[in-house]
């Protein structure tokens, strides 16, 4: 199966893990679903594990963004995790940049940090305040 397959899938997992649960019972969903390619409003909706804002902007300087929405206690994305590191890993020198988002309210900054601790994460974690960024982006 080709890479570009694989990953695909794999994000698709981790959107479709990361919103299990994230609506309330009675709650609505509004599809405001922004297209693939398209540019994402720069919000501040984003924080690292130290708490300072950083908009997805910040990493425009890269070939493309992977996004992988991924949450500590989600068994699903804990299992692609490695799979997903070791894909960084071969694409971090063609110049693409992956983000860890975490957009559930129940992983605080330090969850988080410890999660991506534990699992040797290489790349930047980014806790979603709000769920702003996958409500937009329609995970």
């Amino acid at each position: 199966m080709p890479t570009r397959a694989v990953l695909t899938r794999l994000i698709f997992l981790g959107c479709l893990a990361a919103s299990a649960g994230s609506v309330a019972p009675g709650e609505a969903l509004e599809p405001k679903v922004t297209p693939l390619g398209a540019k994402v409003a720069n919000g501040s909706s984003l924080r690292d594990v130290r708490g300072n804002r950083r908009p997805l902007h910040d990493f425009k300087g890269n070939k493309a963004l992977v996004l992988l929405f991924v949450g500590a206690e989600c068994p699903v994305s804990n299992l692609y995790l490695p799979e997903v590191i070791a894909l960084e890993k071969k694409y971090r020198a063609k110049s693409v940049q992956f983000l860890a988002v975490y957009p559930n309210h129940m992983d605080d900054l330090d969850c988080i940090a410890g999660h991506a601790y534990d699992r040797d994460t290489p790349f930047p974690v980014l806790q979603d305040v709000g769920q702003k960024l996958a409500n937009m982006l329609g995970v």
